[in-house]
C-alpha cells in the first residue's frame, strides 16, 4: 500500500516537472521573440540617437555661443546700473526742486487776477481805440473829396492862368510833376474811336488815376477807376521806372480801358517828366 502511494506520488511529480519543462519552454520561447522584436527595433533606436546627436551638436554650439557673450551680457547689466545710479541721482535733484516750483506756481496764482484785470482793461482799451479807427476811417472818403476838389480846383486854377500867372503857394500847386503837355485824350489815349466814348468825368477820372501812379506809384501798383454814368471803367498800371538820356525819369504805364465791360484800348505808354510835366518819350 505504502509503493502505490510513493508510485502515485512520483507519478504526480513527473506530470508536474513536465509541466513545469512545457512552461520553462514557452517562457524561453516567449523571451526569444521578445529578443527578435527588440533586435529588430535596434536599427531605428540607433537610427533615433544618430538623429538625437546631429540635433545636440547646434544646441551645444548656440549654448557656447550664448556662454562667450554671457561677459558681454555682465559688463552691460553693470554699465546699467551704473545709469540706473545715474537716474537715482537726477530724480533726487529733480524731486528736490519740486517745492521751489510749486512755490513758483502758487506765486503765479496769486498774480494771475492782477493779469487778467490789466488784460480786461486792455480789451477795453482796444474796443475804444477799434471805435476811434472806424470813425477815422469813416471820415477818410470825405476828407479825400475834399483834398480832390482842392487839387482839381488848383489844376483848373492852373490851365486858366497859365505857367507863371499865379505866385505864392499855387505856383508850386500848378507846377505840380503830374500835369501833362497836351490833353488826356492825345497825352494818354492818343486813339479817337476810344475818345468818342469817353465823358470828360472819364478823362478826369483817368488823369486822377494816371496822375497818382506817375507821382507816388512802386513798379507793380495799379489804380482803377470807375464811371458809373457812362458805363466806363479802366485800370492804370505802373510797369517799369527808368530815365532817359537827358537824365529825365521816365515811367512806363500800361492803360487798360472798356467800355460798358468791352476792352477798347489795353496799351504801355511811356511818360518822361520833363520841367515838371509828363509829356510821352
Amino acid at each position: 500500500m505504502q509503493n502505490h502511494k510513493n508510485n502515485k506520488a512520483q507519478l504526480y511529480a513527473s506530470y508536474l516537472t513536465a509541466i513545469s519543462l512545457f512552461a520553462l519552454a514557452g517562457a524561453i520561447v516567449y523571451f526569444t521573440v521578445g529578443m527578435v522584436k527588440i533586435t529588430q527595433q535596434i536599427p531605428d533606436i540607433l537610427l533615433t540617437v544618430e538623429n538625437t546627436s546631429k540635433e545636440i551638436e547646434p544646441i551645444v554650439s548656440e549654448i557656447a555661443a550664448i556662454q562667450k557673450q554671457i561677459p558681454l551680457i555682465l559688463k552691460e547689466t553693470e554699465n546699467t546700473r551704473k545709469l540706473v545710479e545715474q537716474v537715482l541721482v537726477q530724480y533726487t535733484k529733480t524731486n528736490n526742486q519740486i517745492p521751489r516750483i510749486l512755490d513758483e506756481v502758487e506765486a503765479t496764482r496769486k498774480v494771475l487776477p492782477d493779469a487778467f484785470k490789466t488784460a480786461d482793461n486792455a480789451s477795453k482799451a482796444v474796443l475804444v481805440i477799434s471805435k476811434e479807427i472806424k470813425i477815422t476811417r469813416e471820415s477818410i472818403p470825405a476828407t479825400m473829396d475834399r483834398a480832390d476838389k482842392l487839387i482839381a480846383n488848383a489844376r483848373e486854377a492852373g490851365q486858366q492862368a497859365s505857367s507863371g500867372a499865379v505866385s505864392g503857394i499855387f505856383t508850386g500847386i500848378l507846377m505840380a510833376p503830374f500835369d501833362f503837355v497836351g490833353s488826356v485824350s492825345d497825352t494818354l489815349i492818343g486813339d479817337d474811336d476810344v475818345s468818342k466814348k469817353l465823358s470828360d468825368k472819364d478823362n478826369k477820372d483817368i488823369e486822377k488815376a494816371t496822375s497818382e501812379i506817375l507821382t507816388a506809384g512802386n513798379i507793380g501798383d495799379k489804380n482803377a477807376w470807375s464811371n458809373k454814368d457812362s458805363g466806363n471803367s479802366g485800370l492804370i498800371e505802373l510797369v517799369d521806372i527808368s530815365d532817359d538820356d537827358d537824365g529825365d525819369e521816365c515811367r512806363e504805364i500800361q492803360i487798360i480801358i472798356k467800355h460798358k465791360g468791352d476792352e477798347i484800348q489795353n496799351k504801355k505808354t511811356t511818360l518822361c517828366n520833363q520841367d515838371g510835366k509828363w509829356d510821352l518819350k
